[in-house]
């Protein structure tokens, strides 16, 4: 991810601030917490990419879920550490680049919310984070994350400005391309939603919800970058 905005500790601050006071922020939490609880039932632990400042990973481990969250801006952990003591919940911590990762740890379920898997701006980023998330996966582990629908107005594959927060540009994917990334990742789809309460996608939807599941059998079609 090329932007250096949150690795700013005031901007951290300003982030954190602004994500407690918007509805958007939140409707979410509970998809991705009882996702965690469904992997925590099977004793498997929780990674979630560009954490943030903890959002939803500290409700991930408030809810009893052994969770490790990454992102890659120090500024932004920082922000998170002191909330997950004042939560007096354990989490731990890593900063890294949800495309270039490595971790020793595997997991159960891993998680992208709030669209951060479009700033990874380029295809072959996307690739590689997906790679790097199949790699981290138990057998049978899942995968979910969201991000917005492309509007009608964008050209696929073309970097556009998003103003949901700052102007950070980001990188739509439609479904077909998604649908493709993951497939030459080695997952298999297991659903994908127009919403957080398994809604169907239709042409108004504004934003994909994706499931995803790294096979039980080792994956032998992955296909090059």
């Amino acid at each position: 991810m090329p932007y250096d905005f949150y690795s700013k500790a005031s901007n951290a601050e300003a982030y954190d601030f602004d994500m407690g006071r918007s509805a958007d922020a939140m409707h979410d939490v509970p998809f991705y917490v009882e996702l965690a609880r469904e992997a925590a039932q099977k004793g498997q632990a929780v990674l979630e990419l560009g954490c943030g400042t903890g959002r939803v990973t500290i409700p991930i481990a408030e809810a009893g879920v052994d969770v490790v969250g990454v992102d890659n801006a120090r500024a932004m952990l920082d922000v998170a550490r002191r909330k997950a003591g004042s939560a007096g919940v354990h989490v731990r911590w890593v900063t890294a680049d949800m495309a270039a990762f490595q971790l020793e740890q595997r997991f159960g379920l891993v998680i992208i919310p709030f669209r951060s898997f479009l700033h990874l701006l380029t295809e072959a980023e996307q690739l590689a984070c997906l790679r790097c998330v199949y790699e981290h996966l138990l057998p049978g582990g899942r995968f979910a994350l969201n991000f917005f629908v492309q509007p009608l107005a964008a050209r696929a594959g073309a970097p556009k400005v998003s103003t949901i927060y700052r102007s950070l540009r980001v990188r739509y994917v439609t479904r077909h391309e998604m649908e493709d990334l993951l497939a030459r990742s080695g997952f298999e789809v297991e659903a994908v939603y127009g919403g957080f309460k398994d809604e169907p996608l239709t042409p108004s939807s504004s934003e994909m919800v994706w499931i995803a599941r790294k096979s039980l059998e080792p994956c032998h079609n992955r296909r090059p970058l």
